[in-house]
Protein backbone atom coordinates (compact mmCIF):
# COMPACT_ATOMS: atom_id res chain seq x y z
CA UNK A 1 0.00 0.00 0.00
CA UNK A 2 1.17 3.88 -0.29
CA UNK A 3 1.43 4.27 3.19
CA UNK A 4 4.69 6.40 3.09
CA UNK A 5 6.60 9.33 1.01
CA UNK A 6 9.18 6.93 -0.08
CA UNK A 7 6.70 4.27 -1.59
CA UNK A 8 4.55 7.22 -3.07
CA UNK A 9 7.34 9.44 -4.56
CA UNK A 10 10.45 7.38 -5.41
CA UNK A 11 11.09 5.20 -8.22
CA UNK A 12 10.64 1.49 -7.60
CA UNK A 13 11.82 0.72 -10.93
CA UNK A 14 11.54 1.77 -14.75
CA UNK A 15 9.06 0.38 -17.84
CA UNK A 16 9.32 0.86 -21.55
CA UNK A 17 6.20 0.93 -24.10
CA UNK A 18 7.14 -0.42 -27.87
CA UNK A 19 8.50 2.75 -29.04
CA UNK A 20 11.15 2.04 -26.54
CA UNK A 21 10.63 5.36 -24.61
CA UNK A 22 10.83 5.12 -20.40
CA UNK A 23 8.39 5.31 -17.72
CA UNK A 24 9.44 5.04 -13.46
CA UNK A 25 6.73 3.96 -11.73
CA UNK A 26 6.26 3.96 -7.82
CA UNK A 27 5.81 0.98 -5.48
CA UNK A 28 2.55 0.20 -6.40
CA UNK A 29 3.22 0.84 -10.26
CA UNK A 30 1.59 4.02 -10.50
CA UNK A 31 3.09 7.53 -11.68
CA UNK A 32 5.08 9.03 -9.20
CA UNK A 33 3.38 10.73 -6.74
CA UNK A 34 0.03 8.96 -6.89
CA UNK A 35 -1.11 7.98 -3.61
CA UNK A 36 -4.45 6.67 -4.10
CA UNK A 37 -5.18 3.59 -5.73
CA UNK A 38 -8.89 4.37 -6.52
CA UNK A 39 -7.58 6.54 -8.84
CA UNK A 40 -4.94 4.03 -9.85
CA UNK A 41 -3.17 4.75 -13.57
CA UNK A 42 -0.74 1.48 -13.88
CA UNK A 43 1.33 0.58 -16.80
CA UNK A 44 -1.42 -2.01 -17.14
CA UNK A 45 -2.95 -0.70 -20.14
CA UNK A 46 -6.32 -2.10 -19.44
CA UNK A 47 -6.24 -0.42 -15.73
CA UNK A 48 -5.68 3.12 -17.56
CA UNK A 49 -8.45 5.02 -16.02
CA UNK A 50 -6.46 8.33 -17.77
CA UNK A 51 -5.44 7.50 -21.51
CA UNK A 52 -2.76 10.40 -21.57
CA UNK A 53 -1.37 8.39 -18.90
CA UNK A 54 1.43 7.32 -17.87
CA UNK A 55 3.87 9.87 -19.73
CA UNK A 56 6.66 7.81 -21.32
CA UNK A 57 9.87 9.63 -22.23
CA UNK A 58 13.03 8.74 -25.10
CA UNK A 59 16.58 9.14 -23.43
CA UNK A 60 19.64 9.26 -24.82
CA UNK A 61 22.09 6.87 -24.01
CA UNK A 62 19.76 4.40 -22.45
CA UNK A 63 20.94 1.28 -24.12
CA UNK A 64 22.50 -2.23 -23.05
CA UNK A 65 26.01 -0.35 -22.09
CA UNK A 66 23.75 1.89 -19.49
CA UNK A 67 21.38 -0.92 -18.29
CA UNK A 68 24.57 -3.28 -17.35
CA UNK A 69 26.19 0.39 -15.17
CA UNK A 70 23.30 0.36 -13.28
CA UNK A 71 22.88 -2.83 -12.34
CA UNK A 72 26.02 -3.40 -11.43
CA UNK A 73 26.04 -0.81 -8.71
CA UNK A 74 24.77 -4.14 -6.83
CA UNK A 75 25.16 -6.82 -8.94
CA UNK A 76 21.47 -7.10 -8.62
CA UNK A 77 21.30 -9.15 -12.32
CA UNK A 78 17.40 -9.99 -11.62
CA UNK A 79 16.53 -6.33 -11.11
CA UNK A 80 15.60 -6.67 -15.52
CA UNK A 81 13.16 -8.51 -16.07
CA UNK A 82 12.34 -9.30 -19.99
CA UNK A 83 9.51 -10.88 -21.84
CA UNK A 84 9.97 -14.34 -23.99
CA UNK A 85 11.88 -12.05 -27.35
CA UNK A 86 14.36 -10.35 -24.56
CA UNK A 87 12.47 -7.17 -24.98
CA UNK A 88 13.22 -5.18 -21.18
CA UNK A 89 9.97 -5.30 -19.52
CA UNK A 90 11.22 -3.64 -16.84
CA UNK A 91 14.42 -2.30 -14.34
CA UNK A 92 13.92 -2.82 -10.45
CA UNK A 93 15.39 -0.56 -8.08
CA UNK A 94 15.02 -2.43 -5.35
CA UNK A 95 13.00 -5.40 -3.50
CA UNK A 96 11.78 -6.12 -0.37
CA UNK A 97 14.98 -7.84 1.13
CA UNK A 98 16.85 -4.16 -0.30
CA UNK A 99 14.51 -1.95 -0.01
CA UNK A 100 16.54 1.38 1.46
CA UNK A 101 13.75 2.11 4.19
CA UNK A 102 12.52 -1.25 4.77
CA UNK A 103 14.41 -2.42 7.06
CA UNK A 104 14.51 -3.43 10.68
CA UNK A 105 17.35 -1.20 11.32
CA UNK A 106 19.13 1.70 9.30
CA UNK A 107 21.00 0.08 6.22
CA UNK A 108 23.25 2.84 5.26
CA UNK A 109 24.85 0.73 2.42
CA UNK A 110 21.38 0.10 0.69
CA UNK A 111 20.31 3.60 0.62
CA UNK A 112 23.93 4.02 -0.87
CA UNK A 113 22.99 1.90 -3.42
CA UNK A 114 19.67 3.52 -4.27
CA UNK A 115 20.85 6.98 -4.74
CA UNK A 116 24.00 5.40 -6.60
CA UNK A 117 21.26 4.61 -9.04
CA UNK A 118 19.02 7.47 -9.09
CA UNK A 119 22.16 9.48 -9.45
CA UNK A 120 22.89 7.57 -12.78
CA UNK A 121 19.52 8.12 -14.11
CA UNK A 122 19.60 11.68 -12.96
CA UNK A 123 22.28 11.95 -16.06
CA UNK A 124 19.65 10.77 -18.71
CA UNK A 125 19.00 13.58 -21.08
CA UNK A 126 15.65 13.71 -23.19
CA UNK A 127 16.06 13.05 -26.64
CA UNK A 128 13.37 13.12 -29.44
CA UNK A 129 12.03 9.45 -30.64
CA UNK A 130 12.72 8.50 -33.86
CA UNK A 131 10.16 7.25 -36.26
CA UNK A 132 11.66 3.46 -36.23
CA UNK A 133 12.20 3.65 -32.69
CA UNK A 134 12.21 -0.18 -31.09
CA UNK A 135 12.14 -1.44 -27.63
CA UNK A 136 15.42 -1.76 -26.14
CA UNK A 137 16.32 -6.08 -25.61
CA UNK A 138 18.13 -6.86 -23.28
CA UNK A 139 18.89 -10.45 -24.77
CA UNK A 140 19.40 -14.35 -24.07
CA UNK A 141 22.99 -15.35 -22.40
CA UNK A 142 24.35 -18.57 -23.39
CA UNK A 143 25.16 -20.74 -20.59
CA UNK A 144 28.82 -20.03 -20.46
CA UNK A 145 27.56 -16.17 -20.05
CA UNK A 146 25.25 -16.60 -17.70
CA UNK A 147 25.57 -13.93 -14.90
CA UNK A 148 22.81 -14.30 -12.76
CA UNK A 149 20.17 -11.99 -13.94
CA UNK A 150 17.72 -14.86 -15.42
CA UNK A 151 18.21 -18.04 -13.69
CA UNK A 152 18.28 -20.26 -16.15
CA UNK A 153 20.79 -22.24 -17.48
CA UNK A 154 20.26 -25.31 -19.48
CA UNK A 155 18.84 -28.02 -17.61
CA UNK A 156 21.95 -30.52 -18.29
CA UNK A 157 23.95 -27.66 -15.92
CA UNK A 158 21.52 -27.70 -13.44
CA UNK A 159 22.28 -30.60 -10.40
CA UNK A 160 19.33 -32.03 -8.49
CA UNK A 161 20.91 -30.67 -4.99
CA UNK A 162 20.16 -31.85 -1.57
CA UNK A 163 19.35 -30.06 1.13
CA UNK A 164 22.86 -31.23 2.69
CA UNK A 165 24.33 -30.69 -0.17
CA UNK A 166 23.33 -27.07 -0.35
CA UNK A 167 24.01 -26.26 3.32
CA UNK A 168 27.89 -27.56 2.64
CA UNK A 169 27.76 -24.97 -0.02
CA UNK A 170 27.18 -22.11 1.88
CA UNK A 171 29.07 -22.97 5.20
CA UNK A 172 32.23 -23.70 2.59
CA UNK A 173 31.92 -20.28 1.20
CA UNK A 174 31.45 -18.62 4.82
CA UNK A 175 34.51 -20.26 6.25
CA UNK A 176 36.89 -19.48 3.47
CA UNK A 177 35.33 -15.89 3.92
CA UNK A 178 35.79 -15.73 7.61
CA UNK A 179 39.31 -17.28 6.84
CA UNK A 180 40.00 -14.68 3.95
CA UNK A 181 41.03 -17.55 1.57
CA UNK A 182 38.41 -15.84 -1.00
CA UNK A 183 39.70 -14.08 -3.98
CA UNK A 184 37.72 -11.41 -6.43
CA UNK A 185 37.86 -14.46 -8.76
CA UNK A 186 36.14 -16.85 -5.99
CA UNK A 187 33.27 -14.38 -5.93
CA UNK A 188 32.91 -14.19 -9.95
CA UNK A 189 32.85 -18.17 -9.62
CA UNK A 190 30.29 -18.24 -6.63
CA UNK A 191 27.66 -16.93 -8.75
CA UNK A 192 27.26 -19.65 -11.30
CA UNK A 193 28.12 -22.84 -8.56
CA UNK A 194 25.25 -21.22 -6.55
CA UNK A 195 22.88 -21.65 -9.41
CA UNK A 196 24.02 -24.61 -10.56
CA UNK A 197 22.77 -26.39 -6.63
CA UNK A 198 19.58 -23.74 -6.18
CA UNK A 199 16.45 -23.12 -7.66
CA UNK A 200 15.44 -19.63 -8.86
CA UNK A 201 13.53 -18.91 -6.17
CA UNK A 202 16.16 -18.46 -3.67
CA UNK A 203 17.03 -15.03 -5.09
CA UNK A 204 16.93 -13.50 -1.80
CA UNK A 205 19.67 -15.61 -0.14
CA UNK A 206 21.61 -15.39 -3.41
CA UNK A 207 21.89 -11.56 -2.84
CA UNK A 208 22.43 -11.82 0.61
CA UNK A 209 25.85 -13.84 0.09
CA UNK A 210 26.95 -11.96 -3.09
CA UNK A 211 26.99 -8.93 -1.45
CA UNK A 212 29.14 -9.96 0.83
CA UNK A 213 31.77 -8.63 -1.62
CA UNK A 214 30.44 -5.01 -0.98
CA UNK A 215 30.16 -5.26 2.76
CA UNK A 216 31.57 -8.17 4.45
CA UNK A 217 30.86 -6.45 7.78
CA UNK A 218 27.83 -6.14 6.82
CA UNK A 219 26.35 -9.31 5.08
CA UNK A 220 28.61 -11.66 6.77
CA UNK A 221 26.38 -11.37 9.92
CA UNK A 222 23.36 -11.73 7.66
CA UNK A 223 24.58 -14.82 6.03
CA UNK A 224 25.46 -16.36 8.55
CA UNK A 225 21.86 -16.30 10.46
CA UNK A 226 20.49 -17.35 7.16
CA UNK A 227 22.72 -20.55 7.13
CA UNK A 228 21.66 -21.44 11.01
CA UNK A 229 17.55 -21.15 10.10
CA UNK A 230 17.78 -23.00 7.17
CA UNK A 231 19.26 -25.53 8.66
CA UNK A 232 16.05 -25.87 10.94
CA UNK A 233 13.76 -24.58 8.36
CA UNK A 234 12.87 -24.47 5.01
CA UNK A 235 13.68 -21.32 2.17
CA UNK A 236 9.66 -20.27 2.75
CA UNK A 237 9.97 -20.54 6.33
CA UNK A 238 13.31 -18.66 6.68
CA UNK A 239 11.86 -16.05 4.69
CA UNK A 240 9.20 -15.35 7.17
CA UNK A 241 11.66 -15.69 9.88
CA UNK A 242 14.32 -13.22 8.49
CA UNK A 243 11.82 -10.52 7.67
CA UNK A 244 9.45 -10.72 10.14
CA UNK A 245 8.35 -7.07 11.90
Amino acid sequence: MLTNFFRINFPYGLTQNEKGEWFAFNKEYCPLGFNNLDYQVTIDESNNILENLPIYTAYKNLNIAFVKKLISIDKDYKAVQCTEDGTIKYIFLYDESTNPVNQKKTDNLLIKIYFDKLRLLSNLKKEELSIDSIPLKYGFKTSNEYDGERCNFEAKIRKESSKDIQLDFLENFIENIEKDNYTSKDFENFRPLFWTHFPDEYIDLFRVFNRILLSKEEYLPKAKKYLELLKLHSYEETIKKIYRK
